[in-house]
């Protein structure tokens, strides 16, 4: 079997991860993204004309608590359990 070059994750599935890496166990949260955007001149990719465009920057992503579940949510209490004290 090839070595593994490559992971996708869905934003749900990003946010269990974070969920769990920051060891959180209550709350919804969920993924949202910070935006930029830079204008210029763009290169077209056939022809290499330069033509006035922008590009979309994500400079940040942001794990978000909200106040009520949406579809992209994750309830970090069904997937982060507290570890019981002995």
């Amino acid at each position: 079997m090839g070595e593994v070059n490559r992971y996708e994750f869905s934003a749900r599935e990003l946010a269990e991860i974070l969920i769990k890496e920051q060891g959180l166990h209550d709350g919804i949260w969920a993924i949202r993204m910070k935006y930029g955007l830079v204008g210029g001149d763009v290169p077209l990719p056939n022809t290499g004309e330069m033509v006035p465009g922008g590009v979309l920057l994500i400079p940040r992503v942001v794990l978000q608590k909200l106040e009520k579940e949406t579809g992209n949510s994750v309830n970090a209490a069904k997937v982060s359990r507290a570890k019981k004290k002995k």
